[in-house]
């Protein structure tokens, strides 16, 4: 009987000391080909740097504001090859989550006002896209990227995971048992 508590002790300290991780549910962002919100700044030509990207880029870039302090930014190239850059303002997002973030493919930028926004921090993360060019092309084309996405799901939902699930019912059927044993003892 000693015994069976430890055991029941043990899988009771294991449970506690689970975390499940969770869910980092990204904004909605429109798409570069169908942009809203208001717009920030733009430039029909000229040299632009992207976030995440030590490249500069010579195109049209324009910028959106979107609810919430985030905004989207719409650069194209003079070849149509186009890269939408997602900015999403940094609302105290715990470490944990934030690494989810970063591993995602977001670059974590500190000090936005480096680049024309807010000085608060954000996380952009860049999709490219065929926006046909700044040399008489019409715009549009598609993404080829998932960041450009209307939603996005990253990491873990907060149900915890499957050896949390499987100690847990054997936990319950055991203690379930012994209370069905104890209460046949308590009877006789």
């Amino acid at each position: 009987m000693k015994a069976l508590i430890v055991i029941l002790l043990t899988i009771f300290s294991y449970l506690s000391g689970i975390n499940p991780v969770l869910a980092v549910v990204a904004p909605n962002f429109p798409s570069c080909n169908n942009p809203s919100g208001t717009i920030k700044a733009q430039y029909d030509s000229g040299t632009h740097g992207i976030a995440g990207d030590m490249g500069t880029y010579t195109g049209k870039d324009t910028v959106y504001q979107l609810d919430n302090d985030n905004l989207i930014q719409c650069f194209c190239a003079v070849d149509g090859k186009g890269i939408q850059t997602n900015w999403w303002k940094d609302g105290s997002i715990d470490p944990e989550q934030k690494q989810i973030l970063i591993n995602d493919g977001w670059n974590y930028i500190p000090n936005g006002a480096l680049w024309g926004l807010k000085e608060e921090g954000y996380y952009a993360k860049n999709a490219n896209y065929n926006c046909g060019g700044t040399d008489g092309g019409t715009g549009g084309g598609e993404i080829t990227s998932v960041a450009a996405s209307t939603s996005n799901i990253l990491g873990l939902a907060s149900t915890g995971n499957n050896l949390y699930l499987i100690v847990s019912v054997i936990a319950t059927t055991i203690f379930s048992l012994l209370g069905i044993f104890f209460y046949q003892k308590a009877k006789h």
